[in-house]
């Protein structure tokens, strides 16, 4: 996960999460891995985490950057190959990194969701390259959104309170980790 009080770490992890007999999501276990995209072992969002790995839109196209040895060949056909999963995580990441909030609200066109961003942005963007990502990879986006939804067990409409709280709860381990005494080494 690139930062762990994003709201879409979780989302960045659903990867390689598993649900336990009881329910609830869980770590993995080896050869348990929930692989949304289909494709073993390792899924896109788990190899396009990858430190020396990034993506970015330019020009209406996605474009992969890749540090020497951060992926076999076969991973970053694994990418290209998922372009539209890639861009939906993208698009994700690139409204959050711009200070808007996600909310999924039912579609008035039919089944399924829309992703609305809302609030201000807090940071300077480009609004023509955003909106074309997201008019390219909105259901993309919505995909993993409710792929998220389904392994935390929670109503779509959901989606805001649920991703906060991930962020307070990040925000207090990480606290308690950065104020928590070292134990003396043992021998």
């Amino acid at each position: 996960m690139r930062n762990s009080l994003d709201p879409l770490a979780w989302l960045d992890c659903t990867t390689t999460q598993r649900e336990s007999s009881t329910g609830k999501v869980t770590a993995p276990t080896a050869g348990q891995r929930v692989n949304l995209c289909g494709t073993p072992p390792k899924c896109v969002l788990h190899v396009l985490n990858r430190p020396g790995v990034s993506v970015t839109w330019e020009r209406g196209e996605l474009h992969f950057h890749v540090a020497p040895e951060a992926l076999t060949k076969a991973e970053l056909a694994l990418l290209l190959g998922h372009k539209e999963e890639v861009g939906g995580w993208l698009l994700l990441h690139k409204l959050l990194e711009a200070g808007y909030s996600l909310r999924l609200q039912p579609s008035e066109y039919g089944p399924g969701y829309v992703l609305i961003p809302t609030g201000k942005p807090s940071q300077p963007v480009d609004f023509p390259a955003l909106f074309e990502l997201y008019d390219t990879f909105h259901d993309s986006a919505v995909a993993l959104l409710l792929d998220a939804c389904r392994l935390l067990k929670i109503d779509p409409m959901d989606w805001p309170k649920t991703a906060e709280r991930f962020v307070r709860e990040a925000t207090l381990r990480r606290e308690e980790c950065l104020t928590k005494p070292e134990r003396p080494a043992r021998g």
